[in-house]
């Protein structure tokens, strides 16, 4: 059985969320990426010619390792950032907006998993936790409602959810390999 450290975590034969992918919009996208920051895990993504986000031009998000292509239309970036991920964390806030329902209709097309969480009235983390589990996800896309008028709820709601998720999966793989530790000695 192959044995892995990742993130000075000890894995021994369990899947693991290694990366979280968003285009860098504000909102749900940056909560996303932030958590990922906040709990050393990889972060990036995709975004169109100038940075091109929901508030415009914004260059600061090559910092988040969000990769610049050469077209100035968003869906070639939103299809590569869904491309490169295992599952996809959709925040709603109430009733799901166009943008988020053309997301959720391309990630249906690829066959990719989708969760999607009403941040009105969230689930536990550990809910998508076995979900996600049970499909051996290791990159989480993370998208949904945006902070288009400078409030940052949605941004620190989702930072909050999706760094629970992420401690939720690190504790359940901690326990798992040292249980599996204890069986082998």
């Amino acid at each position: 059985m192959m044995t892995l450290i990742i993130n000075g975590l000890y894995v021994k034969g369990m899947a693991m969320i290694y990366k979280i992918v968003s285009s860098g919009n504000f909102g749900a996208e940056q909560g996303g990426l932030a958590a990922g920051m906040l709990e050393d895990l990889e972060i990036g993504g995709y975004a169109p010619k100038g940075f091109l986000t929901n508030q415009g031009t914004t260059p600061q998000i090559a910092s988040l390792n969000i990769v610049e292509l050469q077209t100035k239309t968003t869906k070639p970036a939103i299809e590569k950032t869904l491309l490169e991920a295992d599952a996809h964390l959709i925040f709603t806030h109430g009733l799901t907006s166009i943008p988020e329902r053309r997301v959720m209709s391309l990630i249906k097309e690829y066959g990719k998993i989708v969760e999607v969480v009403d941040l009105l009235n969230p689930p536990e983390p550990y809910e998508i936790l076995s979900r996600l589990r049970e499909k051996n996800i290791s990159v989480l896309h993370v998208t949904g409602a945006h902070d288009i008028t400078g409030d940052t709820r949605i941004y620190q709601k989702v930072t909050t959810f999706v760094r629970g998720l992420i401690k939720s999966y690190k504790l359940e793989n901690a326990y798992k390999a040292n249980r599996n530790e204890e069986l082998e000695n």
